[in-house]
């Protein structure tokens, strides 16, 4: 068991450089929630829409993150 703040985890672009997957912000935000959390992506590259709802979860992980992080 690792620390979560030893997990390296971000929300990427899609598709996917490695792999070619196309998966929706949703779900790479939940993934990057699991650990460090961080952004690898060209925010300048997307929608309007995607960056309300980037900024959205941003904001959702900054009320998680003490839960996620520390625990209770």
């Amino acid at each position: 068991m690792y620390p979560i703040s030893t997990v390296g985890a971000h929300i990427s672009t899609v598709p996917n450089h490695q792999t070619l997957r196309v998966t929706s912000l949703k779900t790479r935000f939940l993934v990057a929630l699991a650990g460090t959390f961080g952004l690898e992506l060209d925010i300048r590259k997307l929608t309007e829409e995607e960056r309300e709802e980037l900024r959205q979860f941003i904001r959702l992980r900054d009320e998680l993150s003490p839960i996620v992080y520390w625990g209770r």
